[in-house]
């Protein structure tokens, strides 16, 4: 039972970080479907309003069948309007969702019921599976909804048809609802996993594989993103890396050594830098750290220490050498700078650091003419 439960728990997780995560694609897709299902249900009742009364003897619309068409009209005009706005948040999305549903169920139940008292309900126990499926809504909401329109049918039913009738409908109408649920949890499952998948290959594209930190597109994309954010001033650093004789170590040891080494180094920076710093292999044995915030040439300084005697400690226990990096890295503080003066910044701090020695640092303050400072650990 516990493990049941664990599962259960665990479905219910992932249903709301789909929710949480995949805002932008659920709003779109909710729009795309309202857009369609309008579109669809206008088709649909013309088409039944001109072949019913051959088909039937005897039949002719009323009232309601024919309020039912402008307020399809409505809705039609209603939905296009909000997809084509250029934004439209998730829960928006919804609550238009819902609105439709309303709509069709409310007509649904008035024909199904007031018009056709001696008639078998036909469309109440087909909306109940077809309707909720159409869009991406929490399972609790759609079931909740679901039960309302339900009892307002029933309600009905028992208010308006024939008895003999209305036993029949309400049966087919709770039948089909249960069928509903599990139709609903079905897709629901099925676009979760959809999503986890898109999840995984999207990680696995902006994530360098061996050394588990970003890949250079993805860090570049990253730190451009949070400059063009600021739109003036920012508080920011950014340190540039590479290893050290890291052509002796791929010669001499082989490239499965010179790979372990290079995943030894991102483990490093990972466990070094904030979750929030952007961190990436920029190509070859080179890495970057992004900075967001505030920083000082001080705690620049403390970090690339503890880069650098981390490295040395690790591989030396772990493989058995020395191994080692430099690092420049540059400092701004309120100051305004653009993509490519940051990079050409970091870079000469980098040279000047390879210039002192292996495994040195300089730090730059970004100042026009930058004043530098350089260490060794």
């Amino acid at each position: 039972m516990s493990r049941k439960n664990s599962l259960i728990l665990a479905e219910i997780k992932k249903r709301e970080q789909y929710f949480k995560k995949d805002s932008k694609e659920i709003a779109a897709a909710n729009l795309r479907l309202l857009l369609g299902s309008s579109g669809a249900a206008l088709l649909i009742l013309i088409l039944c309003l001109f072949l019913s009364p051959y088909l039937l003897q005897g039949w002719s619309p009323t009232f309601y069948h024919l309020l039912f068409l402008p307020s399809t009209v409505l809705l039609c005009i209603f939905s296009f309007h909000y997809y084509r706005k250029e934004s439209v948040s998730a829960v928006e999305s919804i609550i238009l969702c819902v609105i439709f549903e309303t709509v069709i169920f409310s007509f649904v139940i008035l024909i199904d019921c007031i018009s056709s008292p001696t008639a078998p309900a036909v469309f109440m126990p087909i909306m109940c599976v077809a309707i909720p499926a159409l869009f991406v809504m929490p399972f609790t909401l759609t079931f909740l909804l679901l039960c309302i329109y339900e009892l307002i049918f029933i309600a009905c039913v028992l208010t308006f048809k024939v008895p003999w009738v209305g036993q029949y409908d309400i049966f087919s109408s709770v039948t089909a609802l249960g069928c509903s649920v599990i139709v609903i949890n079905l897709i629901l499952f099925l676009r979760v996993r959809d999503f986890e998948t898109r999840m995984k290959y999207k990680l696995l594209s902006i994530h360098d594989a061996l050394s588990n930190v970003l890949n250079k597109q993805a860090s570049t994309e990253a730190i451009l993103q949070f400059l063009n954010a600021q739109n003036g001033p920012v508080n920011c650093a950014l340190l540039m890396m590479d290893l050290d004789d890291f052509k002796s170590i791929n010669d001499t040891r082989g490239h499965y050594m010179g790979d372990q080494v290079l995943k030894c180094f991102g483990n490093i920076l990972l466990q070094t830098f904030r979750s929030t710093d952007v961190i990436g292999r920029f190509g070859g044995d080179e890495f970057l750290v992004f900075l967001k915030g505030g920083c000082t040439p001080e705690l620049l300084e403390e970090k690339c220490r503890a880069v650098q005697q981390q490295l040395a400690k690790q591989v030396q226990e772990n493989y058995g050498f020395k191994a080692g990096c430099s690092i420049g890295a540059i400092c701004l503080i309120e100051q305004e700078i653009s993509f490519e003066e940051l990079f050409r910044e970091a870079d000469m701090a980098l040279y000047q650091a390879k210039g002192t020695g292996k495994g040195c640092f300089s730090i730059r303050s970004f100042q026009g003419v930058s004043s530098q400072q350089s260490g060794e650990p």
